[in-house]
């Protein structure tokens, strides 16, 4: 049996195309530990996916990459006879809305739901057993039915690390997960609703994880995907012991993302110890009215002026990244978000600005629900988050207090800001991605976990 997997990327979307599909390797290696006689292929180009001749057919998709998803889907199923399958936060924020040509969807974590998936088809063909698996959304007799939540698996560690080998890393960075999900509700962000609840890998997993990929690549740097890195103290201070037993630290340096509350003097100090050299926290606004509606916690900018401050005695870099446009904000709360990043950009290797965007799932979505201005049915590339290809034609303007044309300004200027900054960044990115496309060209597809007749070789 062979099963296919598929990223849904929007081909404007630059950073999700440098990230290697770590989602799709969990599920892989997840399959593989279970089922080892199926075979399992991760894909990035559908042509391979029809010379695969896949039994069955897995697409995850974010919102923002939703249209992508609908494209990829439509285009194989007049070509394919398989089923498909659709993951992801999209399809699990929105379940009833299972598009036709999906024949199911995995509803938040998938590894146990599209094993259970997996073997009923082996089984049946789906004939009769879907009714009893949990954490799905199927048609049964033409209509929609959304099955009762899966279990969380526990603990994380009986998940087997992802299969890397079945990915192809040519301009891309290296990605490691030590959680699921976010402590945190802030009102712009779906990992809470995703994952249900803050779950982490124990320091020996994380830890025997990164000897793995130190040995496997020749790296020097790992990019840490946890929406909250230094959520608890403890567990960081373990796994810095646990990287300096192993020499870790001589051999790699991180990029981590944190919350500007959490951040003081001993976690600091533990992040050195770990050789982080990159800190990404979400700044997000200049005002404190914002902040407590965004982060639902009281943050301040004072606070963040101070870590700001620590940080860089420390000799971090620092990456932070930036919203504007969220209901509560004025046009004063915008000219101080740009006053603020001005007078701090010397101290930014690099930024990230979006403009609000209300994702299904999340605080922002019902409130823009709530006044009209998103649907279910709606146009999902409407939800873009790039700042850079900002549409005001097309943008949902959740913003009250500043007029389209004023918020346009702004975007303008902050365009601007963001090119400033990130000069260096947008040409390292642009020639990965450059990268990455000419390795796609000359070998599009990624390696099956066993050979299989039609696939390209390494060599091809």
């Amino acid at each position: 049996m062979r099963i296919a997997l598929m990223d849904a990327i929007d081909e404007r979307d630059r950073k999700r195309k440098l990230m290697p599909p770590l989602g799709l390797a969990y599920l892989a290696g997840y399959l593989l530990e279970k089922l080892p006689h199926i075979d399992v292929a991760i894909f990035e180009d559908s042509r391979d996916v029809i010379e695969f001749a896949p039994d069955l057919v897995g697409i995850s998709s974010m919102t923002p990459n939703f249209p992508a998803a609908l494209s990829l889907s439509q285009d194989l199923k007049a070509r394919l006879s398989c089923p498909l399958i659709l993951g992801g936060p999209h399809i699990t924020s929105l379940p009833a809305q299972l598009p036709p040509q999906f024949d199911a969807g995995v509803l938040g974590e998938g590894e146990e739901t599209l094993l259970g998936l997996v073997q009923r088809f082996e089984k049946d063909r789906w004939e009769k057993s879907l009714e009893s698996l949990r954490g799905i959304v199927y048609r049964h007799a033409g209509n929609v039915r959304i099955a009762p939540e899966g279990d969380l698996i526990e603990p994380l560690d009986s998940i087997p690390h992802p299969r890397r080998d079945l990915m192809d890393f040519q301009g891309r960075a290296p990605y490691l997960m030590t959680s699921r999900g976010c402590p945190c509700k802030c009102a712009f962000c779906y990992p809470a609703q995703y994952w249900r609840k803050y779950r982490v890998f124990s320091p020996r997993y994380v830890v025997s994880e990164m000897e793995e990929i130190v040995q496997g690549y020749p790296i020097r740097q790992l990019v840490v995907l946890d929406d909250f890195f230094t959520a608890h103290l403890d567990r960081l201070k373990e796994i810095a012991g646990l990287m300096e037993e192993k020499g870790l630290p001589e051999k790699i340096g991180l990029y981590v993302e944190a919350r500007a509350d959490s951040l003081g003097i001993e976690a600091c100090r533990i992040l050195k110890q770990m050789n982080v050299q990159c800190l990404n926290f979400g700044i997000e606004s200049a005002s404190d009215k914002v902040l407590q509606y965004l982060k639902k916690a009281p943050v301040t900018v004072a606070q963040i002026e101070g870590v700001i401050e620590m940080c860089l005695r420390f000799g971090f870099s620092l990456a932070p990244s930036f919203m504007f446009g969220s209901p509560p904000e004025t046009r004063e709360d915008m000219e101080a978000l740009y006053r603020f990043i001005s007078e701090h950009k010397d101290h930014f290797v690099s930024i990230e600005m979006f403009p609000a965007v209300p994702l299904p799932g999340t605080e922002m979505w019902e409130y823009a629900s709530q006044q009209g201005l998103v649907s279910e049915q709606m146009d999902w590339s409407r939800l873009t988050l790039s700042l850079l290809d900002f549409d005001p034609e097309r943008h949902v303007f959740m913003n009250r207090n500043v007029s389209k044309e004023e918020f346009c300004d702004f975007v303008l200027r902050f365009q601007e800001l963001y090119r400033e900054i990130n000069k260096k960044t947008l040409a390292v990115m642009a020639s990965a991605v450059a990268q990455v496309e000419r390795a796609r060209a000359g070998r599009r597809v990624y390696l099956p976990s066993s050979p299989s007749p039609g696939l390209a070789s390494d060599d091809a």
